[in-house]
């Protein structure tokens, strides 16, 4: 009375929000996000209608606000999503490039064991040794040995296996 008011009408703007559940025993009771003050100087008789109307302006904006979260929400999610995409493509790519060195690796093993085995000419040098071999390349890291040597008129023959 002091300022001149005489009447006023204050309207909750009301939304639910924070529904990340499908869940109904999850969701939540909606939100007061504002309120809307009017006030007036002059005393008046209580116009229903114009409360109505004020109501439902209520009610639309409560609504434009909830999409409003939902959109930001939204958009929260999207960037959290295109970092997490990020985060794979770079893993992917390291992964991609692990596999080339060890693909080179393995191709260096497979060299080294068909340099390591004795050459059918080599054999051929010992008399009376018949000897046949085989060798499938690794196709994991193991490192191979295999030799056959005369030594002081004895023939030795060396394996070694490591995986």
């Amino acid at each position: 009375a002091a300022v001149g008011l005489k009447a006023a009408l204050g309207v909750p703007i009301i939304a639910n929000i924070n529904q990340d559940s499908k869940s109904p025993m999850a969701q939540q009771p909606p939100q007061v996000l504002a309120v809307l003050l009017f006030f007036i100087s002059e005393s008046r008789k209580e116009d229903k209608r114009l409360v109505e109307l004020v109501l439902a302006i209520a009610a639309q904006l409560g609504s434009v606000l909830q999409r409003k979260l939902a959109e930001v929400a939204l958009q929260e999610s999207l960037s959290q999503l295109g970092e997490a995409n990020q985060e794979i493509t770079s893993l992917n790519q390291r992964l991609k490039a692990e596999n080339v060195r060890m693909q080179a690796e393995l191709d260096i093993t497979r060299q080294l064991q068909q340099m390591i085995l004795p050459k059918d000419h080599e054999l051929s040098q010992i008399e009376g040794l018949e000897i046949a071999g085989y060798m499938e390349p690794a196709e994991d890291v193991v490192r191979d040995y295999d030799d056959v040597r005369r030594h002081n008129g004895d023939v030795k023959n060396g394996m070694g296996d490591v995986t």
